[in-house]
């Protein structure tokens, strides 16, 4: 009875290495790295009552934000009524 007891513990234990092994090898493979971006950001904060709009990590957003607006597009005219078009 005895001897059955220590060969059931060693196949137990050969059992829980192989688990314990598996297990780590699909920790190894989960692993998923992420791609930094390392571009200009912008950061929004607010402190006493005032809102902040932080620009890091570019030398200049002048090329990325525009300061002057779209002009709108001209409207469409009928030809017959000289009223806007729909």
């Amino acid at each position: 009875m005895l001897l059955e007891l220590d060969q059931t513990e060693i196949i137990n234990l050969r059992n829980l290495e192989r688990v314990l092994a598996r297990e780590e090898e699909v920790k190894k493979r989960a692993i998923v790295r992420k791609a930094i971006y390392t571009g200009p950001q912008l950061c929004y904060f607010s402190k006493d009552g005032c809102s902040y709009l932080e620009f890091s990590r570019g030398l200049s957003f002048q090329s990325e934000i525009s300061t002057t607006s779209a002009p709108y597009p001209e409207k469409v005219v009928c030809a017959v009524t000289g009223l806007p078009a729909k």
